[in-house]
């Protein structure tokens, strides 16, 4: 039966051959469906079949203006176990970037479009939450970590530019900006990043109220070296290391300038 032949089939040969004659055509507007089938079929368990023909496949992709396929795909390859083995080579990398950057640009480029002018835009925050999550997740790998900081630029810009959206939007905007900028690792970067959150009109505030109120105890008694007689020179490097010690310098830094 049909059942039978599917479950014995050896799904990256029937993807390459289905690449062969088709993946180049226009396949009639349906050119999205299919990049993403073949992008399945090169993907399963968690595991990439064929490392080359997928890398073909995102190439591809990238050439169109089809932000969901885009996000989609983002997300496919987001799933797969060890991330960091799919950047093994040069053409690894290449491949996985240019599909990140082309997935901001139209996620991006079609948000700017129509949130503005749509009376409920929960639809695009739900696309920029998405995409955030991808962006954490790539960016964990030690060649993605620039597309961290890339990412929470535009939103940033995207949040100053539309300013005559509810300020809820805004500040749902800024909330995914700082659960990524959160995974940048470099603290310098990470400093730069959050010192432009607080550029945006909501943005200081929201810092304040989601870190530095519930993270000021636990600063004071690390720094101390109160918490049961661990040495005070680990947890000041602990702290050092934290996100919360960024935070909090960062809002005492806001308030001596804002006071001066």
């Amino acid at each position: 039966s049909d059942l039978v032949r599917l479950s014995t089939m050896h799904f990256p040969s029937y993807a390459r051959a289905l690449w062969r004659h088709h993946g180049r055509s226009d396949c009639h507007g349906f050119k999205g469906r299919l990049l993403l089938l073949l992008l399945d079929l090169c993907i399963k368990d968690g595991k990439v079949a064929d490392k080359s023909l997928m890398n073909s496949i995102i190439t591809e992709m990238a050439n169109y203006e089809l932000p969901r396929t885009l996000l989609s795909a983002c997300e496919r390859i987001a799933a797969v176990d060890r991330l960091e083995s799919l950047m093994s080579n040069d053409e690894d990398i290449e491949a996985i970037m240019v599909i990140m950057k082309k997935a901001a640009h139209s996620i991006f480029s079609e948000t700017r479009r129509h949130i503005s002018t749509d009376s409920n835009p929960i639809h695009f925050m739900i696309v920029l939450r998405r995409f955030g999550k991808v962006v954490e997740k790539l960016g964990s790998c030690d060649y993605a970590q620039d597309q961290l900081s890339n990412f929470v630029d535009l939103l940033c810009i995207l949040a100053h530019d539309s300013a005559s959206i509810q300020k809820e939007w805004i500040h749902g905007m800024l909330d995914i900006a700082t659960g990524v900028a959160n995974c940048i690792r470099c603290r310098e970067s990470r400093l730069q990043i959050f010192k432009k959150i607080t550029k945006i009109d909501g943005g200081r505030d929201l810092l304040e109220t989601k870190f530095a109120i519930s993270n000021t105890l636990d600063y004071n008694v690390e720094i101390t070296g109160r918490d049961g007689g661990k040495s005070s020179n680990d947890m000041v490097k602990r702290v050092e290391d934290s996100f919360a010690l960024d935070m909090l310098s960062l809002i005492t830094e806001l308030k001596t300038s804002s006071t001066c």
